[in-house]
């Protein structure tokens, strides 16, 4: 009885000194800037994920917090300094966590650069969420076309567009194939008072933000180490119909006729560091955003491709247009050269169709 009593002893102690050591390392965190940036409730007017409004967040890269940028969710819970109204007449910019842009301070996005870039100012509203893909960039785009009157749209297009399209996220729009093609929502889910509250804790944000970010970077490139060769892939009828899908609705939803949305394709920034490196495999989801690029250009679409952009510029300056290796989000000096490759469009090509007339 007594080593029973002496083991229960033990277990009883360790866990008061885990519960003590995790109290100490909350009240640590919460003194840092560890990210924290949380998803809203569900909204049936907006459906669509997105932060809770009108809050503060902070994003910060890696284990040792670097890169700290702090923002605000605006009403509709996007990162804007500004709110959003109902019935604007504005280009707006759709994407992932490169468009939503917590890395950076709004006045360096894209969507912070392009109203003073334009000949014509005009306002601009961003809908980037991280996550995002181009099945939610496309289900949101339905949203945004019915609240709002788009002039023209930039919808940004990262590795991951296509394929990621195919997840099962709460509040975000996947494919669906088959007949007909289409985009549905996986509805949002309630959270709990618990929930919210273990979400909050600064050891658990650490965990979930900046560990996983470190994490990611680490195993990337052993992954890449352990390939023996190249597979074979191809895109299947269902992926090609899934592209030609997107390129006929997409000016449906957003109101707009296709030359007046811009295709933006980040480029392979690794190569343009390391030109001599190793040649990534082909990917389907690679093959199925050469195919958007290609029937987009044919379907009248703006497409601009930011490599032979990034590649000029690297070669005149050295700068990189990310924060590698510790997070490979655009920098600054990314969105600088996107917003300008924007606004190098839109002035040259000004809206000549009224969306009134023509929907």
């Amino acid at each position: 009885m007594s080593t029973f009593r002496k083991w229960l002893s033990g277990a009883a102690g360790f866990v008061v000194g885990v519960v003590v050591a995790l109290a100490l390392l909350e009240l640590v965190l919460q003194l840092l800037p560890v990210e924290r940036a949380y998803g809203a409730e569900p909204d049936s007017s907006w459906p669509a994920h997105h932060m809770v409004p009108n809050s503060q967040y902070t994003f910060s890269a890696g284990w040792a917090l670097e890169y700290v940028r702090h923002g605000r969710a605006n009403n509709m819970g996007y990162a804007a300094p500004f709110d959003y109204r109902p019935g604007t007449s504005t280009i707006v910019v759709l994407g992932d966590s490169f468009v939503e842009n917590l890395m950076n301070d709004y006045s360096e996005s894209l969507q912070g650069r392009l109203p003073k870039l334009l000949k014509r100012p005009e306002p601009v509203l961003n809908f980037g969420t991280s996550g995002g893909n181009l099945a939610h960039d496309l289900g949101v785009a339905g949203l945004v076309g019915g609240r709002f009157i788009p002039t023209a749209a930039v919808i940004v297009i990262t590795r991951g567009s296509f394929t990621g399209g195919f997840n099962s996220s709460p509040g975000y729009f996947r494919w669906v194939s088959g007949v007909p093609t289409a985009v549905e929502l996986v509805p949002e889910r309630h959270h709990g008072r618990l929930i919210q509250f273990v979400r909050q804790l600064a050891f658990v944000r650490y965990a979930r933000a900046n560990l996983r970010a470190d994490l990611g970077q680490l195993l990337e490139p052993r992954a890449r180490g352990l390939k023996a060769g190249c597979v074979l892939v191809a895109l299947s009828a269902a992926d090609e119909a899934l592209v030609d899908f997107t390129l006929r609705d997409l000016p449906l939803r957003l109101r707009i006729p296709p030359s007046e949305i811009i295709l933006l394709f980040d480029a392979d920034r690794e190569r343009i560091y390391k030109p001599d490196g190793p040649p990534a495999c082909q990917t389907r989801d690679a093959l199925a955003l050469r195919l958007l690029a290609q029937r987009a250009t044919a379907s009248g679409f703006a497409v601009i491709d930011m490599e032979p952009v990034f590649r000029a510029a690297f070669l005149t300056t050295g700068e990189h247009f990310d924060y590698s290796p510790v997070d490979g989000h655009w920098n600054s000096v990314a969105h600088r050269l996107a917003a300008e490759a924007v606004a190098r469009y839109l002035d040259a090509h000004p809206a000549n169709v009224s969306t009134e007339t023509m929907w």
